[in-house]
């Protein structure tokens, strides 16, 4: 309590030295305020729509490249199940000159070694 009382003196005392020193509500100034922070706020909201817009657009296109893309992907799996059916099988062993095995036969083995020097 002391200390407050102490500062408010001080304050009194040096008061009638500074001669722009008013604590009357000067009503110029409240309003000077408040068109800054008018001011300030509407930038920061521009900033804002800027970047809100930035990141609409680039999800709208990261959505159309995901359809896009799973379009292809449909797409490539009907490839895929035509590409593997029976006869393209068949059509490729004939290609590569496979011949169909008719009968098996195994080695014969003469003793109980597999391999002689």
């Amino acid at each position: 309590m002391n200390n407050i009382l102490a500062i408010n003196s001080f304050i009194l005392t040096i008061r009638p030295f500074i001669p722009g020193l008013k604590w009357k509500f000067n009503l110029r100034i409240f309003y000077l305020l408040c068109f800054g922070l008018i001011g300030i706020f509407f930038v920061l909201y521009i900033f804002q729509i800027n970047s809100v817009i930035q990141k609409t657009y680039l999800l709208k296109n990261y959505e159309a490249e995901f359809n896009f893309l799973s379009e292809e992907t449909q797409a490539l799996g009907v490839k895929f199940a035509q590409a593997n059916t029976l006869e393209n099988i068949e059509s490729l062993i004939k290609d590569l000159s496979y011949e169909k095995i008719e009968e098996i036969r195994y080695i014969q083995l003469v003793g109980s070694q597999v391999v002689t020097k």
